[in-house]
């Protein structure tokens, strides 16, 4: 059975490399365990029932295509079985339904409960109308998917409201709770796009970042397959309008999703329910206040009169002049002080009729201000400057030059700053809109000297970030040292997701500064992240503004990006021949400048692209070159890549002895990612010398590999190939249908020739 020829190129064999780059020795096995509570039980019931029937796991993995070694470790409850895998062993077995069904009991344990929210308002007073019109939520079986949307002007407590019910009422969704800041009204940073944000549910919910599908659209489709049967509440706090809620609406019953917004948003699909959110009714905006006082409502002044009189506060009064606003009375409340000697509070001009929430917001806030001390005050107006809707205490110092955390809990303790998700903070927009106008009162040099300690301390802490997310890759040359606030792999790769909007926007905001070494060195430091992780859209950007800005700092910057640039479009398949063109480019600039090791780097990507683009004869001179370099590295990715040219040459029985050369090198490196590469590439070279026995024995141990390391493209790749041993084409199907399932998961035109190869058998059956 030949190997078609549409799955012959370099992506439908699994990618010896990414970009020209492996990924990292070893860095997908530190991912987090798949074992979940139902895994055992799963497995004691498999190998009981394949022992009763007289069946070895040999037979077993022939029969459902999946590895032995991935088999055993299900039996021993290391992995979690999928819906697949049961049916097929099911079948297999003659169970009757009864694995499928074992798996649908235990199905709870096996998903992920994401709890992604905020930390619940403290001191959550009032609302007793819209709480009792959320309470209605999720809504009746049969009926659309409920979104709750409360709207209203700024400060007037959507958030909280939304907050304080998703915390108060998770128990109704144990499956887990979603929570994203769509940012729709910032005026700091622009609104959240809809496929970056089902980029995040998806990693939350489990999916692994190579298995996220590319476009928004099926992004949505995986999303929402993924809720059915779950019942998941998914919260969008400060949406823009209808387009950028619309692609984020579940249709599972039993979800519901609950938005919040200035603007009313029409159109929305599902039962919408509106919930207009005004100013608190008296009652509640004195029952908050007196909360807020504490034991200060009975022992101060009438800080509206402005007296210390040691009576009780006037909350009536109070409330009116904070015109009702939660978020205005919580400021004003911070200031009322707790001793009858304490200074009194200035009073503040009532806003003018009719209502405004902005006039009442910034009288309350320059009352807040003005009695802040000086490094205090500064923190305050610092903080405007920060390019992320959340931070943390670490870059706050960078900022500001001092100490943070105890700033940061004082402004908090005054309600100027807000607490966030994982010990972070976060400003309202209104109140940094009013830091940012005071800050327009200091001094502009000191004001740059801040955003350049921001910015340098962002580029360090990613430049340590890549040394553990890309290992095998030159660092970037950054001088001066941070304390990252991480320690390992996952937690580089986590920090980096936190911060990607603040990473993309200095990179921005160096290019249009003139900052060029920072807005090259930066998207430099962020490769191995944007490329792990998937996020192409945002590496295509980050890397056309590093090659403009590289052009002005030398032929060593020019080359790196141009090879970052030229990485990019390789793995996205944007542009194979502009991407020759700047490998081409990188490689004579680094010749030049006496760069080896990068000019080893460039002609293994200038190799890749070339075999890429169907031009093996061209990529052979370039790859063999590499076995003269001193780097052991270099050479190693240069016989991975040698002996897939041989094979796009056709000439299989050349890439055999370069490919097992490459596969002793990299397990004696522990790159288990690049030996299921080489695998891969062994098993179609056996195929094409008409040998499939070795070909399957070759492509099972490329299965194990893979599916050790969570590799969705590799193993889809292996069960491709591994389809093309069986002697029986009707044997073919379980192989070809798992592959062709992973593909669609990935959005890959793979998924479309495999499915040709399975219409073709079936039509022979």
């Amino acid at each position: 059975m030949l190997f078609p020829s549409a799955l012959r190129g370099r992506r439908h064999t699994g990618i010896a490399k990414r970009g020209g780059e492996p990924v990292g020795a070893g860095r997908f096995r530190r991912r987090p365990s798949t074992r979940r509570e139902g895994a055992p039980l799963f497995g004691a019931a498999l190998r009981r029932m394949r022992c009763e029937r007289g069946v070895s796991l040999s037979a077993l993995s022939l029969a459902v295509h999946y590895s032995k070694s991935y088999l055993s470790r299900v039996e021993n409850g290391g992995r979690q079985p999928g819906p697949e895998l049961a049916r097929a062993c099911d079948d297999a077995l003659g169970a009757g339904g009864s694995l499928v069904a074992l798996l649908a009991d235990r199905g709870a344990d096996a998903r992920r409960a994401p709890l992604r929210l905020p930390p619940a308002p403290a001191g959550f007073t009032g609302r007793r109308d819209a709480l009792g019109r959320l309470d209605l939520l999720p809504g009746s079986p049969g009926e659309p998917v409920p979104v709750a949307v409360i709207a209203g002007a700024a400060g007037t407590g959507k958030t909280a409201l939304a907050l304080h019910w998703a915390h108060r009422d998770r128990d109704r969704f144990p499956d887990g709770i979603l929570f994203a800041d769509l940012g729709g009204h910032s005026a700091r940073r622009a609104p959240a796009d809809p496929g970056d944000v089902l980029g995040g549910f998806l990693r939350a919910l489990g999916v692994a970042p190579e298995a996220i599908p590319a476009t928004p659209a099926d992004r949505g489709a995986r999303f929402r397959s993924l809720l059915e049967g779950r019942r998941v509440l998914v919260v969008l706090d400060d949406a823009a309008d209808p387009a950028q809620v619309g692609p984020l609406l579940p249709d599972a019953p039993g979800c519901a999703v609950l938005v919040t917004s200035r603007v009313r948003l029409p159109g929305l699909a599902g039962g919408v329910r509106e919930i207009a959110l005004g100013p608190l009714p008296r009652d509640e905006s004195a029952a908050l206040l007196r909360d807020l006082l504490g034991d200060r409502a009975d022992m101060t002044a009438d800080t509206v009169a402005g007296t210390v009189a040691g009576t009780a506060v006037d909350m009536a009064a109070f409330a009116a002049r904070c015109w009702d606003l939660p978020l205005t009375l919580r400021i004003a409340a911070a200031r009322v002080p707790g001793r009858p000697d304490a200074r009194p509070v200035p009073e503040w001009d009532s806003p003018a009729a009719p209502w405004d929430e902005r006039s009442t917001l910034e009288a309350v806030l320059t009352l807040a201000y003005s009695s802040l001390p000086g490094e205090l005050a500064l923190t305050f107006r610092l903080l405007s400057l920060h390019p992320g809707a959340t931070f943390c205490a670490g870059s706050v110092r960078a900022l500001c030059g001092t100490p943070a955390t105890g700033a940061l809990e004082a402004l908090a303790g005054a309600h100027l700053l807000e607490h966030a998700a994982d010990g972070r903070y976060r400003l309202h927009d209104l109140v940094a809109e009013y830091a940012a106008t005071r800050l327009s009162e200091d001094d502009p040099r000191a004001t740059d000297r801040a955003r350049e300690r921001l910015a340098d301390w962002y580029l360090r802490t990613a430049r340590d970030a890549a040394r553990l997310i890309a290992a095998h890759r030159r660092v970037v040359p950054v001088p001066g040292e941070v304390r990252p606030p991480f320690a390992d792999y996952e937690g580089a790769v986590a920090w980096c997701e936190t911060e990607r909007e603040a990473l993309l926007a200095l990179v921005r905001e160096a290019a249009g500064a003139g900052r060029w070494e920072r807005a090259w060195k930066l998207p430099a430091a962020l490769w191995g992240f944007l490329s792990v992780r998937g996020h192409y859209r945002d590496w295509l950007e980050v890397t056309e503004i590093a090659v403009r800005a590289a052009e002005r700092c030398g032929p060593f910057a020019h080359a790196w990006a141009l090879n970052d640039r030229g990485t990019a479009l390789t793995v996205t398949g944007r542009d194979h021949a502009r991407a020759a063109e700047h490998f081409s480019t990188a490689l004579r600039l680094r010749r030049e400048i006496g760069d080896d090791w990068g000019a080893g780097q460039c002609l293994g990507n200038l190799g890749d692209v070339l075999v890429r683009m169907g031009r093996p004869a061209e990529a052979i001179p370039h790859l063999e070159t590499l076995q003269a370099f001193d780097d052991p590295w270099v050479k190693g990715i240069g016989l991975a890549n040698l002996g897939e040219a041989y094979l796009e040459l056709g000439e299989p029985k050349r890439a055999v002895p370069v490919l097992e050369a490459a596969l002793a090198f990299h397990r004696r490196t522990g790159n288990r990612w690049l030996e299921g590469v080489v695998l891969n590439h062994l098993g179609r070279a056996h195929l094409d010398l008409g040998q499939p026995d070795r070909a399957a024995a070759r492509l099972d141990d490329a299965l194990t590999v893979h599916e050790g390391i969570a590799d969705q493209w590799g193993t889809a790749t292996a069960l491709t190939l591994l389809g093309q041993t069986a002697r029986d084409p009707a044997a073919s199907l379980p192989a070809w249908t798992r592959a062709q399932a992973i593909f669609e998961s990935l959005a890959a035109p793979e998924a479309e020739t495999v499915g040709a190869l399975l219409a073709g058998v079936r039509r022979e059956g």
